[in-house]
């Protein structure tokens, strides 16, 4: 009986937290469009295409494409830190 309560919690509790996580994750375009613009200063935010988002357990994986250019970007689950490179 015991054992059973507590399972019982740690099933509440995991599932409170995965609902917490999910509603503060941002999941538009325009969130990552935003964090692009501000790994990469001076890139025009209408002119980005964003594709193959993903979200992980911890951060955010996307790539950008502005004119020529794409980019692999990351960014923390909450798009804080944003970071991108030029894929080769």
């Amino acid at each position: 009986m015991y054992s059973y309560r507590i399972t019982l919690c740690v099933a509440a509790a995991a599932t409170a937290l995965a609902a917490c996580s999910a509603a503060s994750a941002p999941t538009d375009e325009a969130s990552l469009k935003t964090a692009t613009a501000e790994a990469i200063p001076g890139i025009d935010v209408a002119s980005i295409e964003i594709s193959n988002a993903e979200r992980g357990p911890a951060k955010w994986t996307w790539q950008a494409r502005a004119g020529a250019t794409t980019y692999s970007c990351d960014a923390d689950d909450k798009m804080r830190l944003p970071s991108c490179s030029i894929v080769a």
